[in-house]
């Protein structure tokens, strides 16, 4: 796509040109030599920076080069002089744009290799000693809106994602969010720089709203840029365009090497920010939801590869995908939007039925404590919602029954035991409740209908419809206008199972559609969220905390239940005092009988008492013939006398005075 600055490089492969670049080259090399000796040569520095440079340097030269600049960037930036680290940063720039796109690469990832060495993030750094960093990435970007082919603004963008990748990134997405025809061209520029993305966990700083971890560049900007649109006056359309960009970065159909960012990565960052109280405005709940929605589905193309949580006191671990947590969030948006914004719950559905579908493509099944909690949590919402969680989850919970309506269970087959009656529904007629329960899900409404043995309606079915749907639309968490275009199937099932004459089906079929209001669009606002007010993204929790088996004795007495006196109660408490240090010094003891142990198994120890006795043999019989020797010479000295050191080391022994008071020690 940028191959055309290689085809200027051709008319400087003449001896003419290479002469020229040759000397250019010197120069640089002692520009950078001055650098390395922290006496920066800035004369023959700016000489190089108003030299105009029309041309692309040689292969040999470009590589060398690219590599000087890696390996001596912390001298070049570190200078006493603050202008000098500038000059060396726009220095650097001019060389980046006169190599070749082989070489750009190569820079970029010896750069990259050079910032990682250390634990703290220094972008922000480089961007201070940048000359018109933001004024040059600006400007790039508003050539490329006014013309989304601008090849000149590629080298421009793509220094600055170099220099500072999270920062430049949100920058140059969010104007994509604005224009949307240059979102090919932005994440193409990615593609271009592959060492910086594609899943490479990379040390970054991180905002008071994010956590401290090493991740990859694309999940911290996607974060970083949900969080610039909550605080900007979006439009919808702009909103939307959100959800196309986030979809694109983990497009599976994008060039080698891959999407620029891992489609559970972005799935992760979407879920995390639903699960804090940052909702504002409404617009990027929905928007947020749907990302999540498209990302489950199974006919999106895109694996799951997680492991689900089947309990809600399992910890959250970068493979495993949080199911009791994320099943209780989409629960509670449904209960929250319920009455005011029908997309958020129809795509909350969505993500239930997707989820549901991929526990059972690989079996997962809830423990009993999960399970039983959430069937309780399901209990306090309409019979509809109940049902039609049961059938997506029906292998994953094993309910007993699905509970429905009075009037739907004298409908089905009497020897049907997988249903069983909703206290509290005795009102309810039977289309009433296949409309409700069609309202929310049609495919489960549709199954229903023709479990359905003894359908009776009163009236002619068109009217018996017409009023359903009257009383069943403004129902508490119904979706009739967000599932509008869907529930047509079940209509002309009804009119099919009551017979109505072919030519009048679609007729009465396009009728009952009209009656369905649609689903309301909210009013544009300009309503953002304050920075002060949104809350850190954090990672997804457990609902519980994990059960801890304590063996250990507790900190305090235990409370003496028995009615007993002061005197009593004293007394039971010395015991347990005396009982602990007992036990306390029972275990120490054991530790020191183990240790001792293992000292006396040790070769070290055998080779230690070998020598030891050695030495005691050998002094014994020593000073039996000191004795002898004595005797005869008719000297008084006995083996009770003490011999002086100096004596001593005469004498011969197998060890020396150091390692014979050192085995003393050890044996102490």
């Amino acid at each position: 796509m940028y191959d055309e600055y290689d085809e200027e490089a051709t008319n400087w492969e003449t001896p003419e040109g290479i002469a020229e670049q040759k000397e250019i080259a010197e120069k640089i090399e002692t520009v950078m030599k001055s650098y390395k000796k922290y006496a920066p040569d800035t004369d023959l520095l700016r000489s190089l920076l108003a030299q105009k440079c029309d041309f692309i340097f040689y292969e040999f030269y470009s590589g060398n080069i690219a590599r000087d600049m890696s390996e001596r960037f912390q001298a070049g930036i570190t200078q006493r002089n603050e202008e000098a680290n500038r000059d060396y940063m726009c220095f650097l720039r001019k060389l980046y744009s006169l190599f070749t796109e082989k070489h750009k690469a190569l820079f970029a990832q010896l750069l990259l290799g050079q910032w990682q060495k250390f634990n703290t993030d220094y972008t922000p750094y480089f961007e201070s000693i940048c000359r018109d960093f933001d004024d040059i990435l600006s400007s790039a970007l508003l050539k490329l809106t006014a013309d989304e082919n601008a090849l000149e603004v590629v080298d421009p963008i793509r220094w600055s994602i170099i220099i500072s990748p999270p920062a430049s990134c949100v920058k140059m997405l969010f104007q994509s969010l604005l224009r949307p025809e240059i979102m090919p061209t932005v994440l193409g520029i990615c593609h271009s720089i592959p060492m910086y993305f594609h899943e490479r966990p990379l040390r970054m700083w991180h905002t008071e709203f994010e956590v401290d971890q090493l991740e990859p560049v694309m999940t911290a900007v996607l974060r970083r840029l949900i969080f610039k649109c909550r605080s900007e006056t979006m439009e919808a359309a702009q909103w939307d365009n959100l959800e196309t960009l986030a979809l694109a970065l983990c497009d599976p159909n994008a060039p080698d090497p891959g999407p620029l960012m891992d489609h559970h990565s972005v799935l992760t960052v979407v879920l995390a920010d639903l699960y804090t109280p940052n909702r504002i405005p409404a617009k990027s709940v929905e928007l947020l939801v749907r990302i999540a929605a498209r990302i489950l589905n199974a006919a999106s193309g895109m694996p799951f590869n997680k492991q689900f949580a089947v309990s809600r006191r399992e910890q959250p671990k970068e493979s495993l995908f949080m199911t009791p947590t994320i099943i209780h969030l989409m629960l509670q948006l449904i209960r929250d939007y319920a009455q005011s914004e029908e997309r958020i719950v129809a795509a909350a559905v969505q993500c239930l039925k997707s989820i549901g579908a991929r526990m059972s493509e690989v079996f997962a099944v809830f423990d009993e404590e999960t399970r039983e909690r959430l069937i309780g949590e399901l209990a306090e919402l309409p019979w509809w919602i109940e049902y039609a969680f049961f059938t997506w989850f029906s292998s994953v919970l094993k309910p007993e029954s699905r509970r429905v309506p009075h009037a739907v269970l004298v409908a089905l087959l009497s020897e049907n035991e997988q249903f069983e009656a909703k206290p509290g529904t005795e009102h309810c007629d039977l289309l009433t409740s296949l409309v409700e329960l069609a309202l929310f899900d049609v495919d489960c409404a549709t199954e229903l209908l023709h479990e359905c043995s003894l359908i009776k309606i009163d009236g002619k079915v068109v009217e018996s419809l017409t009023k359903a749907l009257a009383e069943s639309c403004g129902m508490k968490m119904a979706l009739g206008g967000a599932n509008r275009h869907l529930i047509g199937p079940f209509f002309l099932d009804v009119l099919t199972v009551k017979e109505i004459p072919a030519e009048n089906v679609e007729l009465e079929l396009q009728r009952l559609l009209v009656l369905i209001p649609a689903a309301s669009t909210p009013p544009p606002t300009t309503t953002v969220a304050s920075a002060s007010l949104l809350e850190a993204t954090l990672n997804i929790p457990a609902l519980d905390e994990p059960i801890v088996e304590c063996g250990t004795w507790p900190s305090t007495p235990p409370l003496i239940i028995l009615e007993t006196s002061f005197s009593e109660e004293m007394r039971l408490r010395r015991w347990y005092d005396r009982e602990t240090r007992r036990r306390a010094a029972e275990r120490v003891q054991e530790r020191m009988d183990r240790l001792q142990a293992t000292w006396r198994e040790s070769i070290a120890y055998k080779q230690c008492e070998v020598k030891t006795q050695a030495w005691i043999d050998h002094k014994t019989k020593r000073a039996k013939e000191e004795e002898i020797y004595f005797r005869r010479r008719g000297c008084r000295r006995s083996v009770d006398e003490e011999m002086s050191p100096e004596e001593e080391e005469s004498c011969f022994s197998p060890i020396g005075w150091q390692e014979r008071e050192e085995l003393a020690a050890a044996l102490s």
